[in-house]
């Protein structure tokens, strides 16, 4: 894969909307954007990227609550 060997980072993204009726339910994971196109133009973005390089204080949070043992790589 071109990606890896000029080091650069690949993964996986999903987007799942569910419309209930005046419902609309949004989840998404990776930096995939959701979109909504409303009627008369109005355009509005449903999802935020999940780039831990772009996002400070996801990164911030997951820093908090992870634990990485000194001996990872013999785990």
């Amino acid at each position: 894969m071109a990606c890896l060997s000029s080091g650069e980072t690949s993964g996986t993204t999903a987007t799942f909307v569910i419309v209930d009726r005046w419902t609309v339910t949004v989840a998404s994971v990776g930096d995939s954007r959701c979109i909504l196109d409303a009627q008369g133009g109005a355009v509005s973005s449903l999802t935020v990227d999940h780039r831990l390089e772009e996002n400070v204080e996801e990164y911030v949070s997951i820093l908090e609550i992870l634990y990485i043992p000194k001996n990872w790589t013999e785990v």
